[in-house]
């Protein structure tokens, strides 16, 4: 049945209608200009591929109940359609075949509620720069191992979805796809919502679905949960992003110490090993006695050679605020500058106080690196340097 170019004034209506043409066209209707709506449902069977192809609908596209057979080809073609109400494809649709609405524009809401992809084809849903300006349901869909959803580069209003009818991992489409948020009972979560993105093909790594994921959890609320997806980004672009071994090193740094620069916090914890174990070994090595005034005077001092005090007005030495004072470059608590390890480089025998020499220097060297490396990580951190926003 062939329709190309017509004008119909009201509704174009084939309920119950039995189209059938295998391998070809059942119903061409391309850019057709339909005032009211096209009914192709209440027991619809086509047998082939109906086309409406850049067709304009006044109303609603309604395929509630057809049956659209068409196994490994496209079964409803309705590119660069425009549909001025809805597009139900719901309660009992039964396809077998692609269902093609690439780069339509529908002003109303898109149902899948209920439809079932399958049969022994390669059933799909093509919406790939498509707009959907009310709400995109897919839910409680029947579908089969081989079902497809491909939504890049579209555009959706609120999308309500449910875990069961997510395509199987590689067969779900996301790249580019905008939406406003996740409506009515869907699942809206860092967790589940990265089992969503992960059903992608694993390559090439695409950063937008995550970064879009982020913005519409943090829009809702869920800034925790946002991070958590923004965390996720970098550790796939790690995994997927084709990054040198270098690059990669430098990832995992990130991740660990500030989480890539969205929880800064857990720097707090690598400063304070740092600092705690620089404070035992600089205690023990002031028991010793191989921690010594720098100034001349103090350590020639008699005093200071008959009961290893410094003399009167030297600072004291303090192992903890000696240690915080080695870590942290921005602050001076006046130990750095009055106490040095012993300056011996040998060691005549283990359990030795002479021992402590090479240690505690050579500890205070990687204390001075380390703390600088983890405060300008943190600083970053804090500051938000290294985000990928």
């Amino acid at each position: 049945v062939r329709l190309p170019g017509a004008k119909i004034g009201g509704d174009l209506t084939c309920n119950g209608g039995r189209f059938l043409n295998r391998g070809g066209d059942a119903l061409s209707a391309d850019r057709a200009k339909v005032g009211g709506g096209v009914f192709l449902d209440q027991g619809f069977r086509a047998l082939g591929t109906v086309r409406l192809l850049g067709a304009k609908i006044g109303g609603n596209l309604t395929c509630r109940g057809g049956r659209f057979l068409n196994r490994g080809g496209d079964a409803l073609s309705a590119d660069g359609a425009e549909v001025g109400g809805n597009v139900f494809l719901d309660r009992s649709f039964h396809t077998t075949g692609w269902i093609t609405l690439a780069g339509s524009r529908i002003k109303g809401q898109l149902s899948c509620e209920q439809a079932r992809f399958g049969g022994r084809g390669h059933p799909g849903l093509s919406m790939e720069n498509a707009t959907v300006e009310g709400t995109f349901l897919w839910k409680e869909v029947h579908r089969s191992p081989e079902t497809e959803l491909k939504l890049a580069h579209a555009t959706l209003g609120p999308m309500v979805d449910d875990k069961d009818s997510w395509p199987e991992s590689g067969k779900l489409h996301l790249d580019g796809l905008t939406y406003n948020t996740f409506a009515q009972a869907s699942p809206c979560n860092a967790r589940e919502r990265l089992e969503w993105l992960q059903r992608q093909p694993a390559l090439p790594f695409r950063p937008q679905p995550y970064q879009q994921l982020a913005e519409v959890l943090r829009r809702s609320g869920h800034e925790a949960d946002a991070k958590k997806v923004l965390i996720a980004r970098e550790r796939a672009r790690r995994k997927h992003g084709g990054l040198t071994r270098k690059g990669r090193v430098w990832s995992v740094i990130l991740d660990v110490m500030i989480g890539h620069g969205y929880k800064p916090y857990k720097i707090i914890p690598w400063g304070a090993v740092f600092v705690l174990l620089g404070w035992a070994l600089f205690y023990y090595g002031h028991e010793a006695g191989r921690m010594v005034p720098i100034d001349g005077g103090a350590y020639a001092s008699t005093e200071y050679r008959q009961t290893r005090k410094p003399p009167a007005g030297y600072p004291a030495f303090n192992a903890f605020l000696y240690s915080l004072d080695t870590f942290l470059p921005i602050v001076d608590l006046h130990q750095e500058t009055y106490w040095e390890p012993s300056s011996g480089s040998y060691c005549t025998g283990w359990g030795q106080s002479d021992c402590y020499d090479p240690l505690l220097r050579f500890y205070l060297w990687f204390q001075i690196l380390a703390g600088w490396f983890v405060t300008t990580l943190g600083v970053a951190g804090f500051t938000g340097l290294v985000r990928k926003d």
